[in-house]
């Protein structure tokens, strides 16, 4: 009941009890040159923002080097200045990387909290080397897709180094008021020692980031400018496709022309409009083998959809893969094709016609957004026997929406609204999902509540009974704050509860608890820079029929040593026998799972060496003798100077004596046990030619094998029996992909790149056992090859009616 009191009381008259910083900005009349000296006078007579304090690996302990800041303004833009001094300025780490990569680099950072609300913030970082990265900051997401217009110099010297940051107001979004007060800090990152400093302190022991930020004070009239830039684009392309089978290959051309714009409609909200997208050139995905029940999730690459998308994303009901995606009826059904039918072309992918988004925060704290995209009809191209060819359509016009209402409150919490909704053209059903969640804390931000709760419905069936609605609930409260920590939660999943036709869930029908109880050590001791241990119990049921299905107990401890080798270890065990309904591909039938054990480990080495190794290792074994699974990764790293570094990823798995789904035939639900393997090799080299150049190339051969040694059918009981079914289901998988990308930044925002992507793809039920074998064997496989070009230019409305030092 005090908890409950507490929260009602933090909600409403919150007030920070964290020791706040304040600096105060300068209004300046003459120009400044952004040029890393720090000459000018404004510069000397501007406050100073000093006496850092360290984050780690000493929390709370002095820094080993002085630091200054200061800000200065005009009616145009904010400079910000910082003295980075250092007794050893020849051991200021400098390593080269591309735009958003820290690298091995010495790094100021800093941070404004625009609206103050103690969840949302700007980032913009350089460093020793002059690369910038920026992002933006949102409770549980940091977003480094972001990319502003913004300049900066760095001046190195017998002092130590220097940054020089100009801002136009542009980039930014405040409110609209007379007297503007902000959420600051800064970063100071000694990369040599791994010493990370911040000008407001950073207390670990306190859930939160922003909320324990300083305050930026004395900027007074400044007007939010014409937020209005475009960014057209031209890209072309030479793609060959090579088909192993007739020995012959075709080439195509193509070329495009589009453009993304930027709209500030007010102080608060941006439009962002893609018109006639290209996302050629985005890395390739990891293709997999996969024998599973579950959907793959491939990671978003495209820049429109994981750039701004945090406050669409934090209900966690946007799957923004599925724009433009695969059509509906990409797997053509036996009614479409007739006997002898050939199929030419069938698109893996719905072309998307535009795609826009509107978002903003309120000076209130109230963030309102809305994406809306538009994909085409899709078709596949058929041949009949009699060689006429025809079109099938695939995929109708459909309308992608997404609304979001988020409430910014008192202490680090928030409430959520989200909408989701997919209409389809034509004769096809159409889905809708509305949920809430949200996060409420004490004002000492040591114990918080949060949760959410999400309906879906299907509709537009033919058939009324596939309109369907379902729903989920997530609860959870504990201690977030502090040495010890604690949580209680539930999730509760409908079986008919259905958001995957614009986001994501593996499996619905389920009714899973959880408590977990964490000590953490943010002091160093003995030989430990940190430590924290973890003990947690997770009890799962069906939600229909409400039936036992698992019970796991799991423990980790983790610790980073004096030497900066952090490590990881954990152990899990169910003690029951699981009942798992989702393998049998069957909403009622279920097949049981052994009692099991596992067991894991994971290290990292010291970053700032020349060489790093990371990797880890798995094992699980189950009560059933011989049935085990194995996996390992290991990725060695090797920095051979400032601008070039080469990596790869060695991982491999093993499982022996496997049970898995092969096939439903009539309700006769059959499995086989069969060994699974699997190996990926992936080779990665980065050469950086200045801060605004680099090279990237990244090769990756994925191989895996099923060999399956008998088969069983699914009893009624759970349990298998013997049969005579006995068709044929090994596969051998393999993977080839090249992907190497040059680009040039060669104004803010602006790029020129050069893209090659090679890919290959051989999949048979003959299983090789010899690596190199199935490595030669992609080189005899289809194959596709792009090279393209693509330039972008960044055109804002302040750069082309006024100079950069206009004030």
């Amino acid at each position: 009941m005090k908890f409950l009191v507490q929260l009602v009381i933090i909600i409403f008259l919150g007030i920070p009890v964290y020791a706040q910083k304040s600096l105060n900005a300068l209004r300046i009349e003459k120009p400044v040159k952004v040029d890393g000296k720090l000459d000018e006078e404004m510069w000397l007579i501007a406050d100073k923002a000093s006496e850092f304090i360290q984050r780690s690996p000493r929390p709370g302990k002095n820094p080993s080097q002085k630091t200054e800041v200061s800000i200065l303004y005009n009616n145009a833009y904010i400079y910000i200045g910082a003295w980075l001094y250092d007794d050893h300025p020849e051991r200021i780490m400098t390593e080269l990387n591309g735009r958003d990569q820290g690298g091995n680099a010495d790094q100021f950072t800093l941070h404004f909290d625009t609206y103050k609300d103690g969840l949302n913030a700007f980032e913009f970082a350089v460093s020793a080397s002059g690369v910038q990265l920026d992002s933006r900051i949102s409770p549980g997401n940091y977003d480094r897709n972001w990319d502003g217009g913004w300049y900066s110099e760095v001046v190195i010297n017998e002092e130590g180094w220097f940054v020089e940051i100009e801002i136009p107001l542009s980039v930014l979004r405040f409110p609209s008021t007379e007297k503007q007060e902000w959420g600051l800090n800064f970063r100071r990152l000694i990369r040599r020692d791994n010493e990370s400093l911040y000008w407001n302190e950073i207390n670990p022991k306190i859930s939160g980031f922003v909320n324990q930020f300083g305050i930026l004070t004395g900027i007074e009239g400044i007007k939010t400018p014409l937020r209005l830039s475009i960014t057209p684009y031209f890209s072309s392309y030479i793609n060959r496709h090579y088909d192993a089978e007739t020995q012959n290959a075709s080439i195509m051309t193509n070329f495009r022309g589009g453009m993304d714009l930027k709209y500030g409609i007010n102080d608060a909200f941006t439009l962002d409009m893609m018109l006639v997208p290209d996302f050629g050139q985005v890395v390739s995905d990891n293709n997999v083998l996969n024998l599973g029940p579950y959907e793959v999730y491939n990671q978003e690459r495209r820049q429109f959809f994981v750039e701004g998308t945090d406050l669409f994303e934090k209900a966690g009901l946007l799957y923004s893969r599925r724009i433009g995606g695969k059509p509906i009826d990409y797997d053509l059904s036996e009614e479409q094709l007739s006997g002898g039918d050939e199929i030419i072309s069938n698109p893996l992918e719905s072309q998307i016609i535009n795609a826009a988004k509107v978002s903003g925060r309120t000076r209130s704290g109230l963030g309102i957004g809305f994406l809306n995209a538009l994909t085409g009809r899709t078709h596949a191209v058929i041949r009949t026997p009699e060689g006429e060819e025809k079109e099938i359509q695939t995929s109708p016009i459909i309308n992608y929406n997404v609304f979001v209402l988020d409430q910014s409150l008192k202490n680090n919490s928030y409430i959520n609204f989200t909408n989701t909704n997919v209409t389809r053209a034509e004769n096809y059903y159409d889905a809708n999902v509305i949920g809430t969640n949200f996060r409420f804390s004490d004002k000492s931000n040591n114990y918080a509540a949060g949760g959410r709760a999400n309906i879906s419905h299907l509709y537009g069936y033919t058939d009324v009974e596939n309109n369907t609605s379902g729903f989920n609930t997530n609860f959870w409260a504990g201690k977030t704050g502090g040495n010890f920590l604690y949580r209680i939660g539930n999730n509760l999943e409908s079986d008919q509860y259905q958001p995957n036709d614009l986001g994501f869930n593996r499996s619905p029908n389920n009714n899973n608890s959880y408590l977990n109880f964490e000590y953490r050590e943010y002091e160093p001791f003995f030989k430990f820079l940190d430590f924290s241990a973890e003990v947690g119990v997770n009890y799962r049921r069906r939600y229909l029929p409400n039936v036992f299905t698992s019970l796991s107990i799991e423990t980790s401890v983790h610790a980073t040593f004096t030497n900066f080798l952090s490590t990881r270890v954990w152990f899990e065990f169910s003690p029951v026998e699981q009942k798992d309904f989702d393998e049998t591909r069957t909403v009622k039938r279920f097949i049981y799972e052994p009692e099991y054990h596992s067991s894991g480990f994971s290290l990292n080495t010291d970053s700032r060496k020349k060489v790093m190794l990371s990797g880890w290792g798995y094992y699980y074994q189950t009560s059933q003798e011989g049935r085990n699974y194995v996996s390992f990764t290991l990725s060695p790293r090797l920095r051979i100077n400032n601008q070039l570094s080469i990596s790869t990823s060695l991982s491999g798995s093993n499982s022996h004596n496997n049970i898995g789904y092969v096939s439903n035939i009539e309700e006769d639900i059959h499995f086989g046990l069969r060994d699974v393997k699997s190996f990926t090799n992936i080779l990665t080299t980065k050469f950086t030619f200045n801060k605004e150049m680099d090279l990237y190339l990244r090769m990756r051969h994925y191989w895996s094998s099923a060999k399956y040694d008998d088969y069983y059918l699914l009893g009624n009981d759970g349990r298998l029996e013997p049969t005579d079914y006995n068709d044929m289901h090994d596969v051998n998988f393999n993977s080839f992909n090249i992907d190497m990308i040059y680009r040039w930044i060669f104004s803010p925002a602006s790029e020129l790149s050069i893209v090659w992507k090679s890919s290959a793809l051989n999949s048979t039920d003959q299983v090789l056992y010899n690596y190199f074998d199935n490595f030669s064997n992609t080189f005899d496989a289809n194959r596709d090859n792009s090279i393209s070009l693509k330039i972008l230019y960044y055109l804002d409305y302040l750069m082309l009616t006024r100079s950069r030092n206009t004030i």
